[in-house]
């Protein structure tokens, strides 16, 4: 992986100490359905953050002068590449999510093959973050119910275009 940086933002392989951060992060409100179970309960579960190996596959964090800001994923399903995000709680709300979308951008122009679209879900009421997405060049491309995700709920599909902002 090529090194990504904005300013004092740095893109980096996630750690086991950055997923053990992650997994410890609350949210408030609403936003608590985003909330990871603790460490022990996400490897007795056998999530992907707590595996070595899948980490290395998909898994990045953003650095904020040696301080964990952020975390992206990006999975190849075959046809496409999606894309999983969270920012640090502390960091919400703060208009500082078009710094997450950039890299995390970047990093799927720098390693994966562009001939695959890359996707997102958000649940329809997280108003804030559509916005972000929006602004970072994402369309709405679907609108459906899923009774089967971690987190289930009504969500949007949406897919990058690069020509949109």
């Amino acid at each position: 992986m090529s090194e990504e940086r904005i300013c004092d933002y740095t893109v980096c392989w996630m750690r086991e100490q950055h997923a053990r951060e992650i997994c410890s992060w609350k949210y408030p409100g609403r936003l608590a359905v985003y909330n990871y179970p603790d460490w022990n309960e996400c490897r007795r579960q056998g999530w992907d953050i707590t595996d070595p190996a899948r980490r290395l596959l998909s898994h990045f964090v953003i650095l904020r002068r040696n301080e964990l800001f952020a975390y992206f994923i990006l999975r190849d399903k075959g046809s496409f590449i999606s894309l999983g995000l969270g920012m640090k709680p502390e960091f919400c709300g703060k208009h500082l999510g078009h710094i997450l979308m950039e890299l995390a951008i970047r990093t799927y122009i720098n390693e994966f093959v562009m001939d695959k679209p890359l996707y997102l879900t958000v649940l329809t009421w997280n108003r804030r973050a559509i916005a972000c997405y929006r602004a970072a060049g994402f369309v709405i491309e679907e609108e459906y119910n899923d009774t089967h995700a971690y987190i289930p709920g009504h969500r949007y599909r949406m897919r990058w275009n690069p020509n949109y902002q």
